[in-house]
């Protein structure tokens, strides 16, 4: 470390070291030196860099209210590191690199420590990198394969890729271009880069806790696995650095025009959400065909969303979720698809906190739905009492966990729950967990390999799974793009207590509902096709709308 004032993020991840039952911190290493006193060469230096840190200071002002949690505010960590030991060290400085001496290595040595883990010096090389059981772990905050050196989170920005990727690596001699046991990929915030660094900061800071929890439970084998399942890594030969004044002038103004953009859009219009419909010609629908969607017609002044199917006594209903525009609470509502014709949906589940996605399923010969009731921090099961339209409360699955999207179902014996889960500060589309029981009623239990896909191209689930083929096919979301933008079908490899893989198969981008610009579900039976869909549409309309609806 540096100093014993972290950023937050870093402090959190101290703090749940400390308490853990898997992991003591034994050794705090300081960094000793000092810099000196800048000269005008050092100033005249630095001047190219200038643009980007004059940004760099704006974007927190102007963004930094927008965020709950800012994960670089100053914090004090003396009160989590009291009775651990320091040493002080200072190590011989290059250009960009540290390397210690012989002495340094040695007492580091007498620790017999398992992981040592950066939180500040520069590039560290020699011996020091082995002075550890397990080397040391570093994070870099973008995909190394794509984007070495800095500034973090920065380039994507520029060459607005939609994905930000983030590591955490076993350094080596080489720059960014460690031994990475953990990869994840984000969603790209290209309007500011505040934003884009505080999301994926506060998710990295889950990484290290859980490769350590793997090392624990695991062994060395556990690292090995982790690698093998991230693949060869071939680095980016590109070094990037702080652009210069014309390329951050030229990103500065491109970024103020789209933010006022975005502004006056949302000044003027709204994310309608609406459900469609179709009947089903086999195969994966919008993989191996496109249907040719109905839309269902929304209540005044409301949106549906979130469509799952049940098929009961020769009868057809649709579980939607129906929200007010004007209001943040949705409530689940039912509809049924009659031939050619669909009935008027009707509210069959208010809890009075937000409830959404209803996820229907049958068991010994009842109904159960998991609505997604994050607002409550639980994940909630529901039975009908008298199908589809009265459902009482049947178990409370899980507590205390940011969890959406909740989707249970049975494959090979077990009931399986997918459910993306938030750790604090980061995006809720970013990382899938699943669980396990041998009951939907559960108990359920974590997976081994949690969160199984980290990846905001695919990883919040966009409806059922479902068998084709043989094969067991999982829809996600993927908001890379926007929340919701469209959707990925990937095949389950593998799927057991201890181990996960999918491997994506196809897109199902939002072009295939008319007017659409998100589609996030799918849904099928043997008879019929549901999904969902986002268009814009103009602030008086949806004003009006709402107005009927009231004086209806």
């Amino acid at each position: 470390m540096d100093s014993l004032v972290v950023p937050r993020w870093v402090h959190s991840i101290l703090t749940n070291l400390k308490t853990s039952d898997y992991a003591r911190i034994e050794l705090v290493i300081l960094n000793g030196s000092t810099d000196p006193a800048p000269t005008f060469t050092s100033r005249l230096r630095l001047m190219p860099q200038m643009p980007f840190i004059l940004y760099s200071r704006l974007d927190h002002r102007l963004f930094r209210g927008m965020v709950r949690d800012d994960a670089f505010v100053p914090t004090p960590a003396g009160d989590v590191l009291s009775g651990v030991s320091t040493m002080t060290v200072v190590p011989r400085r290059g250009t960009f690199v540290d390397r210690f001496s012989d002495e340094d290595v040695s007492a580091v040595l007498a620790q017999d420590l398992d992981v040592l883990v950066r939180f500040g010096f520069r590039v560290i090389k020699g011996r020091m990198l082995h002075a550890a059981r397990h080397g040391v772990w570093s994070y870099h905050h973008g995909d190394n394969r794509t984007y070495r050196g800095g500034p973090a989170l920065f380039w994507e920005m520029i060459d607005r890729n939609p994905v930000s990727g983030t590591i955490l690596q076993i350094l080596t001699e080489d720059l960014d271009a460690g031994r990475v046991i953990y990869r994840s990929m984000g969603k790209t915030d290209v309007t500011s880069l505040f934003r884009n660094r505080n999301e994926n900061y506060w998710k990295t800071a889950r990484f290290i806790e859980r490769r350590l929890f793997d090392l624990h439970r695991l062994g060395p084998d556990a690292l090995a696995a982790a690698s093998a399942e991230i693949g060869e890594v071939v680095p980016s030969t590109e070094i990037t650095r702080a652009p210069g004044p014309v390329r951050v002038t030229t990103f500065a103004v491109r970024t103020g025009v789209e933010v006022a953009r975005n502004r006056v859009r949302h000044q003027t219009t709204n994310g309608h959400w609406f459900v469609a419909w179709a009947p089903r010609e086999g195969g994966l629908p919008g993989i191996d065909y496109l249907p040719r969607f109905r839309e269902v017609p929304s209540p005044p002044g409301h949106f549906l969303a979130d469509p799952f199917l049940a098929e009961h006594e020769g009868r057809t209903f649709v579980f939607v979720e129906s929200c007010p525009h004007r209001r943040s609470a949705g409530v689940i509502a039912v509809l049924e698809l009659r031939g050619e014709s669909v009935s008027e949906p009707v509210t069959v589940l208010d809890r009075g906190y937000h409830l959404s996605y209803p996820a229907v399923f049958r068991w010994n010969d009842d109904w159960y739905m998991t609505p997604e009731t994050a607002s409550n921090r639980t994940v909630e099961l529901y039975r009908a009492v008298e199908f589809p339209w009265q459902w009482e409360l049947d178990t409370v699955l899980l507590r205390g966990v940011h969890a959406v999207d909740p989707t249970i179902f049975e494959h090979d014996g077990r009931w399986w729950l997918y459910t993306n889960i938030a750790s604090f500060g980061a995006s809720t589309a970013d990382e899938l967990h699943l669980f396990w029981a041998d009951s939907p009623r559960g108990p359920f239990t974590p997976h081994g390999a949690n969160p199984v896909v980290s990846d905001v191209r695919r990883a919040r689930p966009a409806g059922m799974p479902l068998v084709h083929n043989g094969n067991l096919y999982r829809p996600g979301q993927n908001s890379a793009i926007r929340y919701g933008h469209s959707m990925t079908m990937s095949r389950v490899d593998r799927l057991d207590p201890q181990h996960y893989r999918e491997v994506p198969t196809g897109q199902i981008l939002p072009d295939w509902l008319p007017g659409a610009i998100c589609t996030h579900t799918l849904n099928v039976s043997d008879r019929y096709v549901v999904t969902d869909g986002m268009r814009l549409v103009p602030r008086w309309a949806a004003a009006r709308a709402g107005r009927q609806a009231r004086r209806g």
